[in-house]
């Protein structure tokens, strides 16, 4: 992959979690555990409890909660 490309998905990536940090109230990350324990096949609770994860400095979980979300929902572009 070229070093241009990683640089762009890079920044959108970063631009996607600013723009989700400045527009929506983000929960924590206990809170997203205790909605994907309710609901396991909440691709949405896995990707923003990843954002938070970002958020906290935890990439690879994030990492994993982004991919269990594309496993539940494969057509969530902004967990790719």
């Amino acid at each position: 992959m070229k070093m241009k490309t990683v640089l762009l998905i890079v920044l959108v990536l970063l631009a996607g979690i600013t723009a989700f940090a400045q527009t929506q109230e983000g929960l924590s990350i206990e809170e997203y555990t205790r909605i994907i324990q309710r609901n396991p096949n909440d691709a949405e609770a896995y990707f923003y409890r990843g954002v938070a994860h970002i958020q906290s400095g935890n990439i690879d979980q994030a990492i994993a909660d982004y991919t269990q979300s594309i496993r539940i929902n494969p057509n969530n572009a902004t967990a790719f």
